[in-house]
């Protein structure tokens, strides 16, 4: 079930941004994410670093929900759902050149 079918007149997502407004980084993304209830099967967040360092440091997160055999996000519907589950986080350069 897609809890924001678009067009959307919902206006959670805009104010849950404008909260973090000039200070948007992974920590406020994730609790974005959570508050938003986006993000069922997985979640990725690309940082590409600022234009001075020209992607040297950019960066990947990623979530990943799980299900169970019947198909549910665990035990309670909800705790496996990407939005809820930690974050894997990758340096790009190192995924692009192999390391």
């Amino acid at each position: 079930v897609d809890k924001h079918p678009q067009p959307s007149q919902a206006d959670d997502l805009p104010v849950l941004i404008e909260d973090h407004y000039g200070s948007i980084d992974i920590q406020p993304i994730m609790n974005i994410s959570a508050q938003h209830e986006t993000g069922d099967l997985h979640i990725a967040v690309y940082d590409f670093g600022s234009p001075d360092n020209a992607h040297a440091d950019a960066m990947m997160w990623v979530a990943i929900g799980r299900i169970d055999k019947t198909g549910d996000y665990g035990p309670d519907g909800v705790a496996w759902k990407a939005a809820y589950r930690p974050y894997l986080s990758f340096k790009l350069s190192d995924l692009w050149t192999g390391i």
